[in-house]
């Protein structure tokens, strides 16, 4: 479902998301905080996490292929909200249940106002407004994050 934009933009958006989001880790949180590497226990949860997601959609994708499309988009919302909530379940980050849910019904909701609204507005809404619900939250939290953890002044020797 491409909402009306060109492809190639969508995927530019995407990978600038990715890039802006490595770069702060490596030039904001890496420096305040540190390199973390995670013990057994947190990376088998994960890995648990990964294999019940990647079973979920290769179950549930020839039951997709044989439905209707129409129908399609109201099975992929809480097919969505279910890999979410299961991230959030085994990364034990509940945040991620409110982001999955707002998905999911983003998800839902783009596919009743399709009629009603012509593309990409319907997406924009759909989509848009817990997007920018979203950031909004993480832009706050990043800023509290910069006023808790400065970054650490680097001693330079002289000579």
């Amino acid at each position: 479902m491409s909402f009306g934009i060109p492809t190639i933009h969508a995927f530019f958006l995407g990978f600038a998301a990715i890039v802006g989001a490595i770069l702060i880790r490596k030039f904001v949180v890496v420096p305040r905080m540190g390199f973390v590497e995670f013990g057994q226990k947190r990376r088998a949860r994960k890995w648990i996490m990964i294999a019940i997601s990647v079973a979920i959609l290769f179950l549930i994708m020839p039951l997709l292929m044989l439905m209707d499309t129409e129908y399609n988009i109201v099975i992929i919302g809480p097919i969505v909200a279910l890999i979410v909530s299961l991230a959030a379940y085994f990364l034990d980050y509940p945040r991620l249940y409110i982001y999955g849910i707002l998905l999911a019904f983003g998800i839902i909701e783009s596919k009743f106002i399709y009629s009603l609204i012509d593309p990409p507005v319907h997406a924009l809404i759909s989509f848009g407004i817990p997007g920018v619900a979203i950031t909004a939250y993480g832009i706050s939290l990043l800023y509290r994050f910069l006023g808790q953890y400065p970054k650490p002044e680097e001693n330079h020797a002289e000579g």
